[in-house]
């Protein structure tokens, strides 16, 4: 007897909502109402957004565009099923690994999107890169290494050991502003809508304004080189190589709050996208993740036997790059070490970044990591 058959549709949903894609495969072969019961729009529709949240504005067009609309089978239903595939090959550690070389001597940078690459080099320039590993553009500009970028859909910036920060469009990729004032090199920029915020290895922070190129703000109270830098939903937060974490009034110019553990320098830091969580890295070979708002450190996460240089999060996962030339991805709710990767690059890592679809990283041996966990599946199912 079916008796499932013969529930409210509205229970028989909840029920199939507990399944993941491979159980309603096998629960769609049990019989024709089944089947149709598994096809339903709203059971996948409610699995994508228990597991996922609401569809990105770059997906609610994919989905317009699909017979159907927004609520049917023809987006939920693969878009559910590709992410169950990815999910599983995270799980497994299963990726497909492409290396890319092009830069002339040590990548001390790397950003990406689902269009492009984007490094910074020694060799003083900026290149962009398809995802294939091809060169697609060369900036240059800079009269030192370029330590550190960041763009969005309208500009991009750098920072260079020549002390200054250029502002680029991305539309025309010609030089907007110049951004001349600290004392040594810019080791970290940070990218808003308004402002760009710098720091360097004279241990002041500034803040500039993006319409203009007008310097609002410098930022002084840490003792050492400031290596990194976050701003997020108004969220600023830098790393000094003094082993201080401090937020700062970006109208004041005041420290709000110092984050206190690490026991040395600090290398690198990354707040999540709603800047709740903070993770810090550095050179006592800890990754600490803290509760921004409390400045109380949540949990550290052990395993690297080198300086963690760089860092990055995404959804529930942390990854970290270190000069012990290996990457590893934690579990950003229990800081359990999920995987560590290592063969890949013959020296320190200099920066890692990735997308819950891709870990990209670069190195002092001159090359980019791209290691896919999505290939074969379709991209604008991942888009942000």
């Amino acid at each position: 007897m079916d008796l499932v058959s013969n529930l409210p549709l509205e229970i028989v949903l909840l029920i199939f909502q507990s399944c993941d894609p491979d159980a309603l495969r096998i629960c769609s072969y049990v019989s024709r109402a089944w089947h149709g019961l598994v096809s339903d729009p709203l059971l996948w529709k409610a699995l994508y957004e228990t597991r996922y949240g609401r569809l990105s504005p770059s997906q609610l067009q994919l989905a317009r565009g699909l017979d159907g609309g927004v609520g049917s089978n023809p987006f939920y239903k693969p878009c559910v099923q590709s992410r169950h595939v990815a999910d599983r090959r995270w799980a497994r550690g299963a990726y497909k690994a492409r290396s890319v070389l092009g830069h002339m001597d040590s990548i001390y940078c790397v950003q990406f999107d689902a269009k492009r690459i984007v490094t910074g080099s020694r060799d003083r320039t900026i290149k962009f890169w398809t995802h294939d590993g091809y060169c697609q553009r060369t900036l240059r500009a800079h009269d030192g290494s370029v330590l550190c970028v960041q763009f969005d859909d309208t500009y991009l910036v750098s920072g260079s050991s020549d002390h200054s920060v250029f502002v680029w469009c991305m539309s025309t990729f010609q030089v907007k502003f110049h951004l001349t004032g600290h004392g040594a090199a810019v080791l970290d920029v940070a990218l808003g809508k308004r402002h760009v915020v710098s720091c360097s290895k004279d241990a002041t922070l500034k803040i500039w304004m993006l319409k203009d190129g007008s310097l609002v703000r410098t930022l002084r109270g840490h003792r050492g080189p400031v290596n990194a830098v976050q701003f997020k939903c108004g969220v600023l937060i830098s790393a000094c190589g003094d082993g201080s974490i401090k937020r700062w009034d970006m109208h004041t110019g005041h420290v709000l709050r110092d984050y206190e553990g690490h026991t040395k320098g600090l290398a690198c830091i990354q707040l999540d996208d709603h800047a709740r969580t903070l993770v810090s890295g550095g050179g006592d070979h800890a990754v600490r993740v803290w509760d921004v708002a409390t400045g109380q450190c949540r949990f550290v996460c052990d395993g690297h036997t080198n300086l963690v240089r760089a860092l990055d999060i995404h959804d529930k996962y942390i990854v970290s790059g270190s000069y012990d030339r290996t990457i590893r991805v934690w579990d950003i709710h229990t800081g359990k070490c999920i995987h560590t990767f290592q063969g890949y690059h013959a020296t320190w890592v200099f920066d890692v970044q990735f997308d819950g679809r891709r870990i990209i990283s670069t190195s002092q041996d001159q090359r980019i990591m791209i290691m896919d966990f999505t290939h074969g599946l379709d991209w604008r199912f991942f888009a942000p």
